[in-house]
């Protein structure tokens, strides 16, 4: 699910990194029909749905970026100080300030400190979480003091936050 937001993520930050186009995936699982003539393991290859139609955490994940980024948003170089953490920061027309952070690490949780002050001061927010128990669900209400708003992002998770 990490992977679907980290590329969304890239793409979309300004600078060199910024992509002038669409980000391709497939709704349904990959089956291996490619019509070629050599095998391809399509087994590490998840789609949104499964064959039941059970949305797949990448459904939460493509969904949580889209929210984060649709709309042709401005967005703004976020730095973090591990590796492992990633981050963006858009703008709307309508003012409103979405921050996305991703966790890539497996088994640690990092305590956030992100400062938006450069774009909207005070506020109460809207934190939605993806993990292994949430699925892109608002889970607080975090309030901006000066521009910052800290919380702690689990490992394997995503929290995307909006004043």
């Amino acid at each position: 699910m990490n992977a679907v937001l980290n590329n969304l993520i890239r793409g979309a930050r300004p600078g060199h990194d910024h992509i002038n186009g669409s980000h391709l995936f497939t709704f349904y699982d990959w089956d291996g029909s490619h019509g070629g003539s050599q095998p391809v393991n399509w087994s590490n290859f998840q789609g949104l749905v499964g064959p039941t139609g059970t949305r797949l955490a990448s459904f939460y994940a493509f969904r949580m970026g889209i929210r984060a980024l649709n709309r042709c948003k401005t967005t703004f170089q976020s730095t973090a100080s591990d590796s492992h953490v990633l981050a963006i920061t858009t703008k709307d027309a309508e003012g409103t300030v979405y921050l996305l952070v991703t966790n890539s690490s497996t088994d640690t949780s990092y305590d956030v400190n992100a400062d938006v002050s450069a774009l909207v001061t005070s506020g109460t927010g809207n934190m939605w979480q993806l993990d292994a128990t949430h699925n892109d669900v608002i889970v607080g209400h975090p309030t901006l003091s000066n521009g910052h708003v800290t919380f702690t992002i689990p490992g394997t998770a995503a929290i995307l936050i909006s004043f």
